[in-house]
């Protein structure tokens, strides 16, 4: 890069540092309507479901999975990949050009999964809360 256009403030280099990093890991957030405890917790289950779910050679992407704070520092997202491996999102999400290689999709069915779960328990306890507060008819 030209070390005038660095002087003179017209680039700043930080700014292809951050970007570059955003390529680097495949993240997943929650919903931000949710409390920061229930985010850490689904994301905690997310992550040990999707790191049983990754496809492992050397096991340096099963490695990468963590949950990290999010950039606005409002919620908790899962992230797998990092410098060392940034080939997270071809393994997701597959690629077409330059050695082909088939999606092996593992943190979208752990989003599912985890989703299908939680919805199941929030029934379940909406329910035991209804049946413990509403008196019955005929008793």
């Amino acid at each position: 890069m030209e070390e005038w256009l660095l002087k003179a403030g017209v680039v700043n280099p930080g700014v292809f540092r951050r970007i570059g990093t955003a390529f680097e890991y495949l993240g997943a957030q929650f919903n931000p309507g949710f409390d920061r405890a229930m985010q850490q917790e689904l994301a905690d289950l997310v992550l040990k479901k999707a790191k049983d779910l990754v496809p492992v050679r050397t096991g340096a992407l099963r490695g990468s999975g963590r949950t990290a704070v999010t950039a606005d520092r409002k919620g908790v997202e899962v992230r797998f990949g990092n410098t060392a491996v940034a080939y997270a999102r071809v393994v997701e999400f597959g690629r077409v050009a330059f050695a082909p290689f088939p999606a092996r999709p593992y943190v979208g069915p752990a989003l599912a999964m985890v989703s299908r779960k939680v919805d199941l328990a929030a029934k379940k306890k909406v329910d035991r809360v209804v049946r413990a507060n509403i008196k019955r008819r005929y008793e």
